[in-house]
């Protein structure tokens, strides 16, 4: 009697499984014998929204669209441009401000650039006017490292990509024509006075309009790409018109480059590099030996004359200048001021009734004036290192935007001769380099912070992510080369 009730005490405890419903494995538990739920059909995924907010992607918007529609809206006085530029740089800074320390510690080297700037107030023939282009000129570096520490990439693409898109199409609506040389020709200028300054505008919204149509097909935005590869379009017809040969030329090197990049993406490392060092080097051969060919067929096509429209002059006045103060220059934007007599002899020279607004149209030459061979050492060591720290991310990690940032050095390399670049306070071409300068040292992808400290075998909780802006994320990366 005992073994019986033992026996059904026992049964009652350990009831025997269930037989196994259909689709389960009879080695394993079924679903009615461990109590849980059947798996419920996974649903489809919802459709991502075709336009999503993004912080860094506004105020790259709204920062290039200030600097580009500027010189329009403000007409009679400049000083408002510049006032907001400055204020919207200020706001975005402070948005980003517990990341500030953390975003400028790892790209210190770049800082060094404007400090020194600041610097040359201490020996600048106009030190008022320095310190002001200076703190200007610091601010613009600032705005242009916060973008290349943006999250998301791709969104300060899409930013830029609406402002230069409304200028040059509000330059074909409302633009006019400037006289080019001596022989009665004129050139396309949009809304500004100066022809090359609208081809530069249309360069860079060229190779914007591009990355942004391989974005779209990346991320399927069929109406995107689209759309980005008309504008893309309007731009090279805007580039023509203008008649930039300098533009030109840096257009077709970096849309080179750019597509260059993106062919290798697919290739494994070894294959990347080796095919980059193989197309530098005859690079470097078509420079060397058929340069000065190219020089002058880029002039003929453009009916330039062989001074490059007064360029040679200016460069051989430089060389007096220089030679005033050969060490440290003038002072960081202590020449093109009003009352200077060289200054103005130079803008009656070249026809500039405004008087403001003008360069050396060289930018090693620009900045010996200015800074001397110091100052040129210091922008010369900051730009190799960060170019070839970018190059490195580009070969082991080709992204797109990575790709891009490249290509928009390899459009200012190919015009340093000929142009005066990245030294202007508030404009564009001076926030995209440096933006593209401090891309070199950003961050890696967040990782999963569980996943480098948790116990193996233990699942890693949801949504816990190393900040975006960590000490140790923004150290130079290391390169397996």
């Amino acid at each position: 009697m005992m073994q019986r009730a033992s026996r059904r005490y026992l049964i009652a405890r350990n009831p025997a499984p269930p037989t196994p419903q259909r689709g389960e494995p009879p080695h394993l538990p079924s679903a009615r014998a461990t109590g849980a739920a059947r798996p419920v059909p996974a649903r489809r995924k919802a459709a991502k929204p075709w336009l999503k907010f993004d912080s860094d992607g506004v105020f790259a918007f709204i920062i290039f669209a200030v600097m580009l529609l500027g010189s329009m809206l403000f007409v009679s006085n400049s000083m408002i441009g510049a006032v907001l530029f400055a204020a919207l740089a200020l706001a975005y800074t402070v948005t980003r401000f517990s990341q500030l320390g953390e975003i400028l510690a790892s790209r210190w080297l770049i800082l060094v650039i404007p400090i020194f700037a600041f610097l040359s107030t201490l020996w600048s023939q106009a030190p008022t006017e320095t310190i002001k282009y200076s703190l200007e000129f610091g601010l613009t570096v600032v705005v242009g490292l916060l973008l290349s520490a943006a999250p998301r990439p791709k969104a300060v693409l899409w930013g830029m990509f609406p402002a230069f898109a409304l200028y040059v199409i509000a330059s074909v609506g409302f633009g006019q024509n400037v006289d080019m040389g001596t022989a009665g020709q004129v050139a396309f200028s949009g809304l500004t006075e100066s022809k090359n300054l609208l081809a530069d505008i249309a360069s860079t919204g060229l190779l914007i309009s591009l990355a942004c149509f391989v974005a779209g097909i990346e991320d399927r935005w069929p109406v995107r790409a689209l759309l980005a590869l008309m504008v893309a379009a309007l731009h090279g017809y805007v580039l023509v018109e203008a008649r930039s040969a300098g533009s030109l030329m840096g257009t077709v090197v970096a849309v080179g480059c750019f597509v260059f990049l993106l062919a290798l993406r697919p290739a494994r490392l070894s294959v990347r590099v080796m095919t980059t060092v193989s197309a530098v080097i005859g690079a470097v051969f078509v420079v060397l030996a058929y340069g000065s060919v190219l020089v002058e067929d880029a002039m003929t096509m453009f009916d330039k004359d062989p001074t490059l429209t007064g360029r040679t002059y200016l460069w051989q006045r430089a060389g007096d200048f220089i030679a005033d103060n050969p060490l440290l220059g003038k002072g960081f934007s202590a020449f093109w001021l009003q009352g200077n007599p060289d200054a103005e002899g130079l803008w009656a020279y070249g026809g500039i009734q405004a008087r403001t607004g003008f360069s050396f149209h060289n930018t090693a030459i620009e900045i010996l004036v200015h800074l001397g061979w110091v100052g040129l050492f210091v922008f010369g060591v900051t730009a190799v290192i960060s170019a070839w720290l970018l190059l490195r991310r580009v070969m082991t990690r080709p992204t797109l935007p990575l790709c891009f940032w490249f290509s928009v050095i390899a459009y200012d390399a190919a015009r340093l001769s000929i142009e005066s670049l990245g030294t202007a306070p508030f404009a564009h071409p001076t926030v995209l380099l440096f933006t593209a300068f401090g891309v070199a040292y950003a961050a890696r992808r967040a990782v999963p912070v569980a996943a480098l400290s948790r116990r193996p075998g233990r699942p890693a909780p949801a949504r816990a992510l190393r900040p975006a802006f960590s000490r140790s994320a923004f150290r130079p990366s290391r390169f397996p080369l």
